[in-house]
C-alpha cells in the first residue's frame, strides 16, 4: 500500500491559519455564548441518554480561546444509582497511544532515535526478535502507523482467559508478545493497514532503550505535568481513585458482562496494556491534550507534519492513520485525534483544526448499541453545536 499523504492545501489552512474563524480564535469569547455551548450540549447529551439508555457520559471541549469545560449525563454507578460528574475518571484503552506517539516524536526531535530507523537497530539482539512477523523489514514509523502486518496479540491462544484468570498478574511485553511469535504475518510490511496493540508494545520496549527512567514517568514529565493534567495518571492497578463503573458489552470478549467493578475491585487488571494505552483520565483533561497537542504545544510543524502522514485506514470511509493519530472527516473538515476501548468504556479525542477547538466524550459503556451511534458521531456533533454558536454575530 502506498502511503497517502495529507492534502497540501489543508495543511496550509491549518498551520498558516488564514481561516477567517481562525483569525479570531485568541479572542475571549463571550459569556453569552459560552452559556450558550454549554446549555446545547447539556440538552443535546441528556436528551440522547434518555433516548438510547446508556449509562454514562461525560463531555469535555477546549474552546478556541483554552477555555475548557466539562459536562455529564446519566450515571457513574448504577447500584447505588450515582450521578456522573464531569471530575469522574475512565478508562482510555487505545488513546493512550496518542501519549506515546507524542513522546516518540520528541524523541526524534532530540535526534535519539528516527521514525525510519529499523526496529532492528534496537531489537536484534533480543533471542525473541527474529520471531516476530516480517521483523527484519520494520521500521519504528510502521509501528506508530499500523502497517507492519503483525497480528493483534489479544486475540491470539489463551490470552483473554488467563486474563480473567489472573486478574492480580502483571504481564511483562515479552508474554504477551510471545502469542505472536512465529505467526504468519497479515501482510507484507507496508503493503497494508491494521490496528493493533501490538505494534505499540514493541515500540515501548524500542523507547525504554532511549530513556534513562520508567516509560510513564517520562510521559508525565514531558507532557501529563507539563499540561497540569492532575487526573491523567497510569493504570496498572485493579483499584483506582475516583473512577466511573465501567459496563461491559454482552457477549464481550473479556468474557464477562455488565460491572466491571466488584467489590471496590476491577475484574481485569489494566497493567496489561501498557503502551497499548495504559492510562485513567476525565473528558475534559483529555480535550485539554488533545488541543494542546495539534497547536504545536510539544513539537514544532515540522514534526506536527511527520505525525499527521496517514495512510489509509479501514475504520471508516476517507479516513487515514497517522503516527498514533486517527484523520477522519467531519462536518467541519478533517478532524485528529484517537479513540479508546477498554472492557467497559469508550473514548474518543477529537481536534478540529478549522475552528482550533478540542472536543473528548467518555462513555462508562462498551456497549454500542446502547449508543445509537459511534463515539466520534457524538463527538462530531457536539464540534458542530461549538462551530454553529462561535460563528454567530
Amino acid at each position: 500500500m502506498q502511503k497517502t499523504t495529507i492534502y497540501f492545501i489543508f495543511i496550509g489552512l491549518i498551520f498558516l491559519s488564514n481561516l477567517a474563524f481562525a483569525q479570531n480564535s485568541d479572542k475571549p469569547i463571550s459569556e453569552d455564548k459560552i452559556q450558550s455551548i454549554k446549555k446545547r450540549i447539556q440538552k443535546q447529551i441528556d436528551t440522547l441518554q434518555k433516548i438510547h439508555g446508556f449509562v454514562g457520559l461525560n463531555v469535555g471541549f477546549s474552546l478556541p480561546d483554552s477555555r475548557t469545560y466539562g459536562l455529564s449525563t446519566g450515571y457513574s454507578c448504577l447500584a447505588p444509582k450515582t450521578k456522573m460528574k464531569p471530575k469522574d475518571r475512565m478508562l482510555v484503552g487505545g488513546l493512550g497511544k496518542l501519549f506515546f506517539a507524542t513522546m516518540t516524536i520528541q524523541l526524534a526531535k532530540e535526534g535519539k532515535l528516527k521514525l525510519d530507523d529499523k526496529i532492528s537497530k534496537y531489537l536484534d539482539n533480543e533471542a525473541w526478535f527474529l520471531r516476530i512477523p516480517n521483523a527484519k523489514s520494520l521500521t519504528i514509523r510502521m509501528l506508530l502507523n499500523h502497517t507492519t502486518g503483525i497480528p493483534e496479540y489479544y486475540e491470539q491462544g489463551d490470552f483473554m482467559q488467563q486474563l480473567r484468570q489472573n486478574p492480580d498478574k502483571e504481564w511483562k511485553a515479552v508474554e504477551l508478545l510471545n502469542y505472536i511469535f512465529d505467526k504468519m504475518p497479515l501482510f507484507g510490511a507496508e503493503k497494508s493497514w491494521s490496528y493493533a496493540e501490538t505494534n505499540y508494545l514493541l515500540l515501548g520496549i524500542i523507547l525504554e532503550k532511549n530513556i534513562d527512567q520508567d516509560l510513564f514517568d517520562e510521559v508525565n514529565n514531558r507532557l501529563i505535568r507539563r499540561l497540569q493534567l492532575t487526573e491523567t495518571e497510569r493504570a496498572d492497578s485493579r483499584i483506582i481513585s475516583r473512577l466511573a463503573v465501567g459496563y461491559s458489552m454482552p457477549k464481550s470478549p473479556f468474557g464477562f458482562e455488565g460491572a466491571n467493578v466488584e467489590n471496590g475491585l476491577l475484574k481485569i487488571n489494566p497493567q496489561y496494556e501498557w503502551t497499548g494505552g495504559g492510562f485513567v483520565s476525565n473528558a475534559e483533561e483529555l480535550a485539554i491534550f488533545s488541543k494542546m497537542l495539534f497547536e504545536k504545544h510539544f513539537f514544532d510543524e515540522k514534526w506536527l507534519f511527520e505525525m499527521l502522514v496517514g495512510v489509509e485506514a479501514n475504520t471508516g470511509k476517507n479516513h487515514r492513520y497517522g503516527l498514533g493519530v486517527q484523520i477522519r472527516p467531519s462536518a467541519i473538515g478533517t478532524t485528529f485525534g484517537h479513540s479508546g476501548w477498554f472492557a467497559g468504556y469508550l473514548s474518543e479525542a477529537v481536534y478540529f483544526p478549522e475552528m482550533k477547538a478540542a472536543v473528548s466524550v467518555q462513555f462508562n459503556t462498551d456497549d454500542l448499541k446502547k449508543l445509537g451511534k459511534s463515539p466520534y458521531d457524538y463527538a462530531s456533533e457536539i464540534g458542530q453545536i461549538i462551530y454553529e454558536v462561535l460563528s454567530t454575530k
